[in-house]
């Protein structure tokens, strides 16, 4: 390998490291934006006032924070109704997690992107999982 292929290799190889940190320290940035999909009721028996809806997230950034906020809108009769915005914050194994007090129960939605899908769970930590959730996200 002459020399300038060996400076030509290094410098791309310190632009991955580089590049690599600074998405390590911006874990929103792949969270971040639209998206659209199904949430699903898993039990309607053991939840019978469940319903299966179709969902909007809108998720940004939390200034100067590693968390988002995801606005929730379900589409009723073809209109987006808001159902509330929830803090999320990492969490283990590339996932984004919301604990928020639910009755006696503690609600926990965890939702893990792979690339433009989303996939989640809503489960009450007493009563087990209430929903499962399928998204993609939007353009623009």
């Amino acid at each position: 390998m002459s020399r300038i292929d060996v400076t030509l290799f290094c410098g791309c190889l310190i632009s991955t490291f580089v590049i690599s940190a600074v998405e390590a320290q911006q874990p929103s940035k792949a969270i971040v934006g639209t998206w659209r999909g199904a949430s699903t009721c898993v039990d309607k028996v053991k939840f019978p006032a469940c319903n299966d809806e179709e969902v909007i997230y809108q998720i940004t950034v939390i200034d100067k924070s590693d968390s988002v906020t995801v606005h929730a809108d379900k589409i009723v009769n073809g209109k987006r109704e808001s159902m509330g915005d929830n803090r999320f914050g990492p969490g283990a194994r590339g996932t984004w997690v919301s604990r928020f007090p639910l009755g006696r129960d503690t609600g926990v939605i965890t939702l893990t992107v792979h690339g433009d899908d989303m996939d989640g769970t809503f489960i009450q930590q007493i009563q087990g999982q209430v929903r499962r959730m399928s998204l993609r996200r939007q353009p623009g």
